[in-house]
Protein backbone atom coordinates (compact mmCIF):
# COMPACT_ATOMS: atom_id res chain seq x y z
CA UNK A 1 0.00 0.00 0.00
CA UNK A 2 2.87 2.38 0.80
CA UNK A 3 4.12 1.98 -2.77
CA UNK A 4 0.96 3.73 -4.03
CA UNK A 5 1.83 6.89 -2.12
CA UNK A 6 3.21 9.74 -4.23
CA UNK A 7 5.30 12.50 -2.66
CA UNK A 8 4.83 14.90 -5.64
CA UNK A 9 1.05 14.38 -5.62
CA UNK A 10 0.89 14.83 -1.84
CA UNK A 11 2.94 18.01 -2.19
CA UNK A 12 0.49 19.40 -4.74
CA UNK A 13 -2.32 18.80 -2.24
CA UNK A 14 -0.37 20.59 0.49
CA UNK A 15 0.14 23.58 -1.83
CA UNK A 16 -3.52 23.71 -2.85
CA UNK A 17 -5.25 22.84 0.41
CA UNK A 18 -2.60 23.58 3.01
CA UNK A 19 -1.61 26.99 1.63
CA UNK A 20 -3.87 28.60 -0.96
CA UNK A 21 -7.19 27.31 0.42
CA UNK A 22 -6.13 27.31 4.07
CA UNK A 23 -8.48 29.68 5.98
CA UNK A 24 -5.67 30.55 8.40
CA UNK A 25 -3.45 31.77 5.56
CA UNK A 26 -5.72 33.19 2.87
CA UNK A 27 -5.87 36.70 4.34
CA UNK A 28 -2.14 37.15 3.73
CA UNK A 29 -1.70 35.50 0.33
CA UNK A 30 -1.15 37.95 -2.55
CA UNK A 31 -4.01 38.07 -5.00
CA UNK A 32 -3.13 36.10 -8.11
CA UNK A 33 -0.49 33.87 -6.48
CA UNK A 34 -2.66 30.74 -6.59
CA UNK A 35 -3.39 31.25 -10.29
CA UNK A 36 0.32 31.68 -11.04
CA UNK A 37 1.14 28.47 -9.17
CA UNK A 38 -1.58 26.51 -10.96
CA UNK A 39 -0.23 27.65 -14.32
CA UNK A 40 3.52 27.46 -13.73
CA UNK A 41 4.55 25.11 -10.89
CA UNK A 42 5.15 21.41 -11.57
CA UNK A 43 6.27 18.84 -8.98
CA UNK A 44 8.30 15.76 -9.82
CA UNK A 45 10.40 13.26 -7.91
CA UNK A 46 10.39 9.79 -6.42
CA UNK A 47 7.04 8.57 -5.08
CA UNK A 48 8.47 7.27 -1.82
CA UNK A 49 9.85 9.58 0.89
CA UNK A 50 13.51 9.25 1.86
CA UNK A 51 14.11 11.32 5.01
CA UNK A 52 13.47 9.00 8.01
CA UNK A 53 11.21 11.34 10.00
CA UNK A 54 7.47 10.84 10.40
CA UNK A 55 6.68 14.49 9.69
CA UNK A 56 6.35 15.29 5.99
CA UNK A 57 9.36 17.60 5.72
CA UNK A 58 9.91 17.12 1.98
CA UNK A 59 6.32 18.10 1.25
CA UNK A 60 6.49 21.15 3.48
CA UNK A 61 9.64 22.58 1.93
CA UNK A 62 8.55 21.74 -1.62
CA UNK A 63 5.15 23.38 -1.13
CA UNK A 64 6.73 26.43 0.51
CA UNK A 65 9.23 26.82 -2.32
CA UNK A 66 6.31 26.59 -4.75
CA UNK A 67 4.57 29.36 -2.81
CA UNK A 68 7.78 31.40 -2.95
CA UNK A 69 7.98 30.80 -6.70
CA UNK A 70 4.40 31.95 -7.22
CA UNK A 71 4.91 35.21 -5.32
CA UNK A 72 8.25 35.85 -7.05
CA UNK A 73 6.59 35.23 -10.41
CA UNK A 74 3.78 37.59 -9.46
CA UNK A 75 6.30 40.32 -8.61
CA UNK A 76 8.05 39.78 -11.96
CA UNK A 77 4.73 40.03 -13.79
CA UNK A 78 3.87 43.29 -12.09
CA UNK A 79 7.34 44.85 -12.32
CA UNK A 80 8.62 43.61 -15.67
CA UNK A 81 5.42 42.50 -17.46
CA UNK A 82 7.11 39.14 -18.02
CA UNK A 83 5.90 35.54 -17.74
CA UNK A 84 8.48 33.22 -16.16
CA UNK A 85 7.03 30.07 -17.71
CA UNK A 86 7.21 26.61 -16.14
CA UNK A 87 8.90 26.15 -12.75
CA UNK A 88 9.89 22.62 -11.77
CA UNK A 89 10.42 21.46 -8.21
CA UNK A 90 11.92 18.02 -7.64
CA UNK A 91 10.80 16.90 -4.18
CA UNK A 92 13.93 14.77 -3.72
CA UNK A 93 16.10 17.78 -4.54
CA UNK A 94 14.02 19.91 -2.16
CA UNK A 95 14.66 17.40 0.63
CA UNK A 96 18.29 18.56 0.63
CA UNK A 97 17.29 22.13 1.49
CA UNK A 98 17.16 21.64 5.25
CA UNK A 99 20.42 19.70 5.43
CA UNK A 100 22.69 21.90 3.29
CA UNK A 101 25.11 22.85 6.12
CA UNK A 102 25.65 19.15 6.79
CA UNK A 103 26.23 17.89 3.25
CA UNK A 104 28.39 20.73 1.93
CA UNK A 105 31.68 19.69 0.37
CA UNK A 106 34.88 21.60 -0.29
CA UNK A 107 37.24 21.02 -3.20
CA UNK A 108 40.60 19.90 -1.80
CA UNK A 109 44.08 20.65 -3.10
CA UNK A 110 43.87 17.45 -5.15
CA UNK A 111 40.84 18.84 -6.97
CA UNK A 112 38.46 16.34 -5.41
CA UNK A 113 35.45 17.16 -3.22
CA UNK A 114 35.49 16.13 0.42
CA UNK A 115 33.10 16.79 3.33
CA UNK A 116 33.46 20.26 4.84
CA UNK A 117 33.69 20.09 8.62
CA UNK A 118 33.18 23.60 10.07
CA UNK A 119 34.12 22.36 13.56
CA UNK A 120 37.55 21.17 12.39
CA UNK A 121 40.19 23.68 13.59
CA UNK A 122 41.90 23.30 10.21
CA UNK A 123 38.93 25.05 8.58
CA UNK A 124 39.02 28.10 10.87
CA UNK A 125 41.37 29.88 8.47
CA UNK A 126 38.56 29.64 5.90
CA UNK A 127 35.58 30.35 8.17
CA UNK A 128 36.73 31.92 11.49
CA UNK A 129 35.28 30.32 14.62
CA UNK A 130 32.86 32.57 16.51
CA UNK A 131 31.84 29.93 19.05
CA UNK A 132 33.25 32.15 21.76
CA UNK A 133 31.76 30.10 24.60
CA UNK A 134 32.56 26.50 23.58
CA UNK A 135 28.96 25.48 22.98
CA UNK A 136 30.08 22.53 20.85
CA UNK A 137 32.01 20.74 23.60
CA UNK A 138 30.60 17.49 24.99
CA UNK A 139 29.48 18.63 28.46
CA UNK A 140 28.51 22.19 27.51
CA UNK A 141 26.89 21.02 24.27
CA UNK A 142 24.52 18.76 26.20
CA UNK A 143 23.09 21.80 27.95
CA UNK A 144 20.97 21.78 24.78
CA UNK A 145 18.77 18.69 24.99
CA UNK A 146 15.58 17.30 26.51
CA UNK A 147 15.56 16.04 30.11
CA UNK A 148 12.93 14.59 32.43
CA UNK A 149 11.74 16.80 35.28
CA UNK A 150 10.53 15.91 38.77
CA UNK A 151 6.82 15.93 37.92
CA UNK A 152 7.25 13.39 35.10
CA UNK A 153 7.10 15.93 32.29
CA UNK A 154 10.11 16.87 30.21
CA UNK A 155 11.94 20.13 29.66
CA UNK A 156 13.97 21.18 26.63
CA UNK A 157 17.06 22.98 27.88
CA UNK A 158 18.91 25.20 25.42
CA UNK A 159 22.34 26.66 26.01
CA UNK A 160 21.94 29.19 23.19
CA UNK A 161 25.27 30.78 22.19
CA UNK A 162 26.54 30.76 25.77
CA UNK A 163 25.72 27.84 28.05
CA UNK A 164 27.04 29.55 31.19
CA UNK A 165 23.62 30.86 32.34
CA UNK A 166 21.94 27.47 31.75
CA UNK A 167 24.53 25.53 33.74
CA UNK A 168 24.64 28.19 36.45
CA UNK A 169 20.86 28.06 36.82
CA UNK A 170 21.10 24.31 37.38
CA UNK A 171 23.84 24.71 39.98
CA UNK A 172 26.40 23.00 37.76
CA UNK A 173 29.96 24.09 37.00
CA UNK A 174 30.23 25.91 33.70
CA UNK A 175 33.05 23.55 32.73
CA UNK A 176 33.94 20.06 33.90
CA UNK A 177 37.02 18.55 32.23
CA UNK A 178 36.51 15.31 34.18
CA UNK A 179 33.48 14.46 32.04
CA UNK A 180 34.66 12.86 28.83
CA UNK A 181 31.84 10.42 28.07
CA UNK A 182 28.42 11.18 26.59
CA UNK A 183 26.47 9.14 29.14
CA UNK A 184 28.29 10.76 32.05
CA UNK A 185 27.48 14.25 30.77
CA UNK A 186 23.81 13.33 30.29
CA UNK A 187 23.60 11.84 33.79
CA UNK A 188 25.16 14.95 35.34
CA UNK A 189 22.65 17.31 33.75
CA UNK A 190 19.68 14.95 34.12
CA UNK A 191 20.42 14.67 37.83
CA UNK A 192 19.92 18.41 38.22
CA UNK A 193 16.91 18.84 35.94
CA UNK A 194 14.97 16.13 37.76
CA UNK A 195 15.15 18.21 40.94
CA UNK A 196 12.73 20.73 39.37
CA UNK A 197 9.09 20.54 38.40
CA UNK A 198 8.67 21.40 34.72
CA UNK A 199 6.85 24.69 35.37
CA UNK A 200 9.52 25.81 37.83
CA UNK A 201 12.46 25.16 35.52
CA UNK A 202 10.53 26.78 32.67
CA UNK A 203 10.22 29.97 34.72
CA UNK A 204 13.81 29.73 35.96
CA UNK A 205 15.32 29.49 32.49
CA UNK A 206 13.05 31.83 30.53
CA UNK A 207 12.20 34.56 33.00
CA UNK A 208 15.11 34.64 35.44
CA UNK A 209 18.11 33.59 33.36
CA UNK A 210 16.71 34.66 29.94
CA UNK A 211 17.75 31.39 28.32
CA UNK A 212 15.71 29.50 25.75
CA UNK A 213 13.78 26.45 26.87
CA UNK A 214 10.26 25.04 27.01
CA UNK A 215 8.07 22.20 28.23
CA UNK A 216 7.43 19.90 25.24
CA UNK A 217 3.74 19.97 24.35
CA UNK A 218 1.48 17.99 22.10
CA UNK A 219 0.07 19.99 19.22
CA UNK A 220 -3.32 19.94 20.98
CA UNK A 221 -1.75 21.36 24.14
CA UNK A 222 -0.03 24.10 22.17
CA UNK A 223 -3.14 25.17 20.26
CA UNK A 224 -5.10 25.35 23.53
CA UNK A 225 -2.37 27.38 25.26
CA UNK A 226 -2.57 31.15 25.62
CA UNK A 227 0.26 31.59 23.11
CA UNK A 228 -1.28 29.15 20.65
CA UNK A 229 -4.62 30.94 20.75
CA UNK A 230 -3.04 34.40 20.46
CA UNK A 231 -1.01 33.46 17.36
CA UNK A 232 -3.48 31.11 15.68
CA UNK A 233 -4.55 33.53 12.94
CA UNK A 234 -1.06 34.87 12.21
CA UNK A 235 -0.63 32.59 9.20
CA UNK A 236 2.83 32.31 7.62
CA UNK A 237 3.67 35.93 8.33
CA UNK A 238 1.91 39.17 9.17
CA UNK A 239 2.27 42.34 7.12
CA UNK A 240 1.56 45.72 8.65
CA UNK A 241 1.86 49.02 6.86
CA UNK A 242 3.23 52.23 8.30
CA UNK A 243 0.49 54.41 9.68
CA UNK A 244 1.61 57.28 7.38
CA UNK A 245 1.76 57.27 4.05
CA UNK A 246 16.47 45.46 -12.70
CA UNK A 247 15.54 42.81 -15.23
CA UNK A 248 13.28 39.83 -14.76
CA UNK A 249 16.36 37.59 -15.00
CA UNK A 250 17.59 38.89 -11.61
CA UNK A 251 14.33 40.25 -10.21
CA UNK A 252 15.80 41.74 -7.03
CA UNK A 253 18.96 43.19 -8.60
CA UNK A 254 19.76 46.56 -7.04
CA UNK A 255 17.69 45.84 -3.93
CA UNK A 256 19.73 46.57 -0.79
CA UNK A 257 19.23 44.48 2.34
CA UNK A 258 20.70 45.12 5.80
CA UNK A 259 20.86 41.79 7.62
CA UNK A 260 20.98 42.19 11.42
CA UNK A 261 20.89 38.55 12.46
CA UNK A 262 22.77 35.49 13.62
CA UNK A 263 22.35 31.69 13.67
CA UNK A 264 20.09 30.16 10.92
CA UNK A 265 16.47 31.29 10.58
CA UNK A 266 16.79 35.02 9.91
CA UNK A 267 20.03 34.64 7.89
CA UNK A 268 18.14 32.17 5.70
CA UNK A 269 15.75 34.98 4.77
CA UNK A 270 18.46 37.27 3.46
CA UNK A 271 20.23 34.36 1.75
CA UNK A 272 17.07 33.66 -0.26
CA UNK A 273 16.83 37.33 -1.23
CA UNK A 274 20.49 37.27 -2.30
CA UNK A 275 19.82 34.23 -4.48
CA UNK A 276 17.25 36.35 -6.33
CA UNK A 277 19.75 39.15 -6.95
CA UNK A 278 19.54 41.37 -3.85
CA UNK A 279 22.69 42.97 -2.42
CA UNK A 280 22.99 42.02 1.26
CA UNK A 281 25.16 43.64 3.92
CA UNK A 282 25.17 41.52 7.05
CA UNK A 283 26.19 43.32 10.24
CA UNK A 284 27.24 41.65 13.49
CA UNK A 285 29.12 42.82 16.57
CA UNK A 286 32.84 42.05 16.75
CA UNK A 287 32.48 40.63 20.26
CA UNK A 288 29.26 38.67 19.69
CA UNK A 289 29.23 34.89 19.57
CA UNK A 290 27.73 33.32 16.47
CA UNK A 291 27.02 29.90 15.01
CA UNK A 292 30.00 29.89 12.66
CA UNK A 293 29.37 26.19 11.97
CA UNK A 294 26.76 27.30 9.40
CA UNK A 295 28.53 30.34 7.92
CA UNK A 296 29.82 28.33 4.96
CA UNK A 297 26.16 27.87 4.00
CA UNK A 298 24.25 30.86 5.42
CA UNK A 299 26.62 33.60 4.20
CA UNK A 300 26.37 33.03 0.45
CA UNK A 301 25.46 36.22 -1.38
CA UNK A 302 26.34 38.50 1.53
CA UNK A 303 28.99 40.94 2.52
CA UNK A 304 29.77 40.57 6.23
CA UNK A 305 30.79 43.53 8.38
CA UNK A 306 31.31 44.36 12.04
CA UNK A 307 29.79 47.28 13.95
CA UNK A 308 29.74 47.86 17.70
CA UNK A 309 26.43 49.54 18.53
CA UNK A 310 27.79 50.69 21.87
CA UNK A 311 29.87 53.20 19.90
CA UNK A 312 28.25 56.36 18.53
CA UNK A 313 30.38 56.33 15.38
CA UNK A 314 29.31 52.76 14.57
CA UNK A 315 25.66 53.66 15.09
CA UNK A 316 26.11 56.41 12.51
CA UNK A 317 27.57 53.88 10.07
CA UNK A 318 24.56 51.61 10.54
CA UNK A 319 22.19 54.52 9.94
CA UNK A 320 24.11 55.25 6.73
CA UNK A 321 23.53 51.67 5.57
CA UNK A 322 19.84 51.82 6.50
CA UNK A 323 19.35 55.15 4.72
CA UNK A 324 20.00 53.43 1.37
CA UNK A 325 18.39 50.08 2.21
CA UNK A 326 15.15 48.61 0.88
CA UNK A 327 14.90 45.79 3.43
CA UNK A 328 16.03 45.23 7.02
CA UNK A 329 16.09 41.76 8.58
CA UNK A 330 16.00 41.72 12.40
CA UNK A 331 16.71 38.29 13.89
CA UNK A 332 17.47 39.29 17.48
CA UNK A 333 15.36 38.71 20.56
CA UNK A 334 12.41 41.15 20.60
CA UNK A 335 13.49 44.49 22.05
CA UNK A 336 17.25 44.17 21.48
CA UNK A 337 17.46 46.49 18.45
CA UNK A 338 14.95 48.87 20.06
CA UNK A 339 17.38 49.22 22.95
CA UNK A 340 20.04 50.40 20.52
CA UNK A 341 17.68 52.75 18.69
CA UNK A 342 17.13 50.61 15.58
CA UNK A 343 13.66 49.21 16.20
CA UNK A 344 11.01 49.22 13.51
CA UNK A 345 9.27 52.43 14.53
CA UNK A 346 12.58 54.32 14.79
CA UNK A 347 13.63 53.15 11.32
CA UNK A 348 10.25 54.01 9.79
CA UNK A 349 10.48 57.52 11.24
CA UNK A 350 14.10 58.03 10.17
CA UNK A 351 13.60 57.06 6.53
CA UNK A 352 10.33 58.93 6.07
CA UNK A 353 12.10 61.95 4.59
CA UNK A 354 13.71 60.01 1.75
CA UNK A 355 10.45 59.53 -0.15
CA UNK A 356 10.34 55.73 -0.47
CA UNK A 357 9.39 53.08 2.03
CA UNK A 358 11.33 50.21 3.56
CA UNK A 359 10.46 46.60 4.43
CA UNK A 360 11.37 45.72 8.03
CA UNK A 361 11.31 41.97 8.78
CA UNK A 362 11.28 40.66 12.34
CA UNK A 363 11.76 37.00 13.25
CA UNK A 364 11.32 35.34 16.62
CA UNK A 365 10.43 31.92 17.98
CA UNK A 366 7.04 32.05 19.68
CA UNK A 367 5.18 34.57 17.52
CA UNK A 368 4.25 38.20 18.00
CA UNK A 369 1.19 37.80 20.20
CA UNK A 370 0.56 36.32 23.63
CA UNK A 371 2.65 35.81 26.78
CA UNK A 372 5.81 34.34 25.21
CA UNK A 373 6.69 37.07 22.69
CA UNK A 374 9.73 38.15 24.71
CA UNK A 375 11.21 34.69 25.11
CA UNK A 376 14.33 33.52 23.35
CA UNK A 377 13.93 30.46 21.18
CA UNK A 378 15.55 28.17 18.66
CA UNK A 379 14.34 25.61 16.15
CA UNK A 380 14.48 22.76 18.69
CA UNK A 381 12.43 24.83 21.11
CA UNK A 382 9.78 25.46 18.46
CA UNK A 383 9.65 21.74 17.68
CA UNK A 384 9.11 20.96 21.35
CA UNK A 385 6.58 23.75 21.85
CA UNK A 386 4.26 22.91 18.95
CA UNK A 387 4.02 19.12 19.18
CA UNK A 388 6.63 18.16 16.59
CA UNK A 389 8.93 16.50 19.14
CA UNK A 390 6.00 14.67 20.75
CA UNK A 391 4.90 13.40 17.35
CA UNK A 392 8.38 12.06 16.58
CA UNK A 393 8.58 9.94 19.73
CA UNK A 394 5.11 8.52 19.19
CA UNK A 395 6.10 7.46 15.69
CA UNK A 396 9.01 5.50 17.18
CA UNK A 397 6.82 3.88 19.82
CA UNK A 398 8.33 5.72 22.79
CA UNK A 399 6.85 7.89 25.51
CA UNK A 400 9.27 10.79 25.59
CA UNK A 401 9.67 13.90 23.39
CA UNK A 402 12.48 13.72 20.83
CA UNK A 403 13.68 16.53 18.60
CA UNK A 404 13.43 15.57 14.91
CA UNK A 405 16.72 15.18 13.15
CA UNK A 406 16.96 18.20 10.86
CA UNK A 407 16.59 21.99 11.44
CA UNK A 408 13.41 22.10 9.38
CA UNK A 409 11.79 25.08 11.12
CA UNK A 410 14.84 27.32 10.63
CA UNK A 411 15.01 26.82 6.88
CA UNK A 412 11.35 26.22 6.09
CA UNK A 413 10.43 29.29 8.04
CA UNK A 414 11.73 31.40 4.66
CA UNK A 415 12.49 27.36 4.78
CA UNK A 416 9.71 28.53 6.95
CA UNK A 417 11.37 31.62 8.39
CA UNK A 418 14.10 31.18 5.85
CA UNK A 419 11.09 30.59 2.86
CA UNK A 420 8.17 32.40 4.53
CA UNK A 421 10.22 35.41 5.59
CA UNK A 422 11.44 35.75 2.02
CA UNK A 423 7.90 35.45 0.68
CA UNK A 424 6.82 38.08 3.20
CA UNK A 425 9.46 40.43 1.80
CA UNK A 426 8.34 39.77 -1.79
CA UNK A 427 4.75 40.40 -0.74
CA UNK A 428 5.82 43.60 1.01
CA UNK A 429 7.74 44.77 -2.06
CA UNK A 430 4.63 44.30 -4.20
CA UNK A 431 2.61 46.37 -1.74
CA UNK A 432 5.33 49.01 -1.46
CA UNK A 433 5.35 49.42 -5.24
CA UNK A 434 1.57 49.79 -5.27
CA UNK A 435 1.13 51.94 -2.16
CA UNK A 436 4.49 53.64 -1.59
CA UNK A 437 4.63 52.98 2.13
CA UNK A 438 6.91 51.20 4.57
CA UNK A 439 5.80 47.72 5.60
CA UNK A 440 6.58 45.47 8.52
CA UNK A 441 6.78 41.70 8.12
CA UNK A 442 6.56 39.57 11.28
CA UNK A 443 7.26 35.85 11.19
CA UNK A 444 8.17 33.19 13.72
CA UNK A 445 9.48 29.66 13.97
CA UNK A 446 6.20 28.63 15.56
CA UNK A 447 4.26 29.91 12.55
CA UNK A 448 5.92 27.20 10.49
CA UNK A 449 5.81 24.49 13.15
CA UNK A 450 2.07 24.93 13.75
CA UNK A 451 1.42 24.82 10.00
CA UNK A 452 3.51 21.64 9.73
CA UNK A 453 1.59 20.06 12.60
CA UNK A 454 -1.88 21.11 11.47
CA UNK A 455 -1.83 21.42 7.67
CA UNK A 456 1.00 19.15 6.48
CA UNK A 457 1.04 16.49 9.17
CA UNK A 458 2.65 13.08 9.35
CA UNK A 459 2.94 10.30 6.78
CA UNK A 460 0.13 7.74 6.70
CA UNK A 461 0.91 4.86 9.06
CA UNK A 462 1.82 2.40 6.31
CA UNK A 463 4.08 4.90 4.53
CA UNK A 464 5.91 5.72 7.77
CA UNK A 465 6.24 2.02 8.65
CA UNK A 466 7.87 1.34 5.29
CA UNK A 467 10.14 4.41 5.55
CA UNK A 468 11.24 3.53 9.08
CA UNK A 469 11.82 -0.11 8.12
CA UNK A 470 14.02 0.96 5.19
CA UNK A 471 16.17 2.92 7.65
CA UNK A 472 16.63 0.06 10.14
CA UNK A 473 14.03 1.42 12.59
CA UNK A 474 16.56 3.71 14.24
CA UNK A 475 15.34 4.81 17.68
CA UNK A 476 16.58 7.90 19.50
CA UNK A 477 16.20 9.05 23.10
CA UNK A 478 15.11 12.37 24.54
CA UNK A 479 18.62 13.33 25.68
CA UNK A 480 20.30 12.64 22.33
CA UNK A 481 21.04 15.94 20.64
CA UNK A 482 21.22 16.66 16.92
CA UNK A 483 24.97 16.17 16.78
CA UNK A 484 24.57 12.58 17.95
CA UNK A 485 21.58 11.92 15.68
CA UNK A 486 23.40 13.24 12.61
CA UNK A 487 26.20 10.73 13.14
CA UNK A 488 23.65 7.91 12.82
CA UNK A 489 21.24 9.19 10.21
CA UNK A 490 23.42 10.87 7.58
CA UNK A 491 25.63 7.82 6.80
CA UNK A 492 22.48 5.68 6.56
CA UNK A 493 20.87 8.14 4.16
CA UNK A 494 23.96 8.22 1.94
CA UNK A 495 23.93 4.42 1.89
CA UNK A 496 20.22 3.79 1.44
CA UNK A 497 19.00 6.91 -0.36
CA UNK A 498 22.08 8.03 -2.27
CA UNK A 499 20.69 7.33 -5.73
CA UNK A 500 17.50 9.23 -4.91
CA UNK A 501 18.64 12.19 -2.81
CA UNK A 502 22.24 12.77 -3.83
CA UNK A 503 21.96 12.77 -7.60
CA UNK A 504 24.80 14.69 -9.31
CA UNK A 505 22.36 16.96 -11.17
CA UNK A 506 21.12 18.29 -7.81
CA UNK A 507 24.52 19.86 -7.04
CA UNK A 508 26.70 22.71 -8.28
CA UNK A 509 30.22 24.03 -7.70
CA UNK A 510 30.50 27.51 -6.14
CA UNK A 511 33.61 29.63 -5.73
CA UNK A 512 34.07 31.78 -2.63
CA UNK A 513 36.82 34.11 -3.82
CA UNK A 514 36.98 36.14 -0.60
CA UNK A 515 38.24 33.10 1.32
CA UNK A 516 39.94 31.26 -1.53
CA UNK A 517 37.73 28.18 -1.37
CA UNK A 518 35.51 26.21 -3.73
CA UNK A 519 32.47 24.33 -2.44
CA UNK A 520 29.89 21.86 -3.68
CA UNK A 521 26.29 22.66 -2.64
CA UNK A 522 22.78 21.74 -3.76
CA UNK A 523 21.51 23.85 -6.66
CA UNK A 524 18.57 26.25 -6.19
CA UNK A 525 15.38 24.27 -5.62
CA UNK A 526 13.37 26.33 -8.11
CA UNK A 527 14.26 25.38 -11.66
CA UNK A 528 12.93 27.81 -14.29
CA UNK A 529 12.62 25.67 -17.40
CA UNK A 530 12.87 28.56 -19.89
CA UNK A 531 15.81 30.17 -18.00
CA UNK A 532 13.68 33.25 -17.45
CA UNK A 533 15.03 33.66 -13.91
CA UNK A 534 18.65 33.05 -12.97
CA UNK A 535 18.97 32.11 -9.30
CA UNK A 536 22.54 32.33 -8.05
CA UNK A 537 24.74 34.20 -5.59
CA UNK A 538 26.69 37.22 -6.85
CA UNK A 539 28.97 37.17 -3.79
CA UNK A 540 30.74 34.15 -2.31
CA UNK A 541 30.42 33.00 1.28
CA UNK A 542 32.75 34.12 4.08
CA UNK A 543 33.02 34.51 7.83
CA UNK A 544 32.02 37.51 9.92
CA UNK A 545 33.69 40.92 9.77
CA UNK A 546 35.51 40.67 6.43
CA UNK A 547 33.87 43.63 4.68
CA UNK A 548 33.69 47.35 5.39
CA UNK A 549 30.24 48.47 6.64
CA UNK A 550 29.44 50.68 3.63
CA UNK A 551 27.49 50.20 0.42
CA UNK A 552 29.95 49.84 -2.46
CA UNK A 553 29.49 51.85 -5.64
CA UNK A 554 29.78 48.61 -7.61
CA UNK A 555 27.24 46.13 -6.22
CA UNK A 556 29.06 43.28 -7.98
CA UNK A 557 32.29 43.70 -5.99
CA UNK A 558 33.38 40.57 -4.11
CA UNK A 559 34.84 42.29 -1.03
CA UNK A 560 33.80 45.73 0.23
CA UNK A 561 36.76 47.90 1.19
CA UNK A 562 36.93 51.45 2.48
CA UNK A 563 38.17 53.84 -0.19
CA UNK A 564 41.45 55.41 0.84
Amino acid sequence: MAAQYSVPEATQRVLDQGIFKNPRLRHNIPEGAAEVAAKSVKFLGNNQPSVPVNWRFAKSVSALKAYEASVLSLLIQKKYKADVGEIRIDTDHASLFFMTPLIAQIIGEDGKPKPFSPMDPNTYKIIPNFDKHDTAGLYRGLATSIYKSRDGRYFHLHGSLNTDPTLTALGLPIRDPSITQFDAAVARIQGKVEQFDSADIDYLMNEKYKQAGCIPLTKEEYFSSESGKANYDAGFYEITKESKPSSALRPLAGLKVVDLSRIIAAPAISRSLAEMGASVMRVTGPDLADLSAVHHDMNWGKWNSHLDLKKAEDKEKLWALISEADVIVDGYRPGVLEKHGFGRDAVFEAIRVRGRGIIYVRENCYGWHGPWVHRSGWQQISDACCGISMGFWRAMGLEEPITPIFPNADFCFVISTGIRGCVGVLHGLIQRAEQGRSFGVDTALNYYSTWLAESVGEYPADVWADLWERHDKSVFRHYENMKKMFATVLPAMFQKDGKTLFQPQFFEVRKAEAIGATFVFPKPILQFVDKTVDLHFDVGTRGNGIDAPVWPTDLNVEVVKVDV
